[in-house]
């Protein structure tokens, strides 16, 4: 359980890096998706 506790901050964390680093790349995701094509649209 505490390793949980210890765990859940770390995640949370992730998801906001996450998040931010989406924030910026969904202007130019028509250009990478059309780079790699159609299949990589989300």
């Amino acid at each position: 359980m505490a390793t949980l506790l210890l765990f859940l901050p770390r995640l949370f964390q992730f998801f906001g890096t996450f998040r931010g680093f989406y924030g910026f790349l969904r202007p130019f995701w028509p250009m990478i998706s059309g780079m790699f094509g159609s299949r990589a649209a989300i």
